[in-house]
């Protein structure tokens, strides 16, 4: 199981977060918990492309920006951080 720590930001200001739960790393799992999350905070869910799914398992954590989105919203980023125990 792998937490995430979802966060919309504007700035150095976090608009939303959410912490989610899902088995493994992988664009399909990936593309659920953000589609849930676009959803909730009323934002397009973003395009993920390999290089933000290697940045997560390599790095611990993936930046999508407002040209990752198919409809620019108020906010700077998206940040994608995983939760180690």
């Amino acid at each position: 199981m792998v937490n995430l720590w979802i966060k919309l930001k504007k700035e150095d200001k976090i608009l939303a977060d959410a912490v989610e739960s899902i088995e493994k790393i992988n664009s399909r799992n990936l593309h659920n918990v953000l589609a849930d999350f676009a959803e909730k905070f009323d934002i397009t869910t973003p395009i993920l492309l390999s290089s933000h799914i290697d940045a997560l398992v390599n790095f611990n954590r993936t930046v999508l920006l407002p040209r990752d989105f198919i409809d620019i919203g108020d906010f700077t980023c998206l940040e994608i951080e995983r939760i180690l125990n």
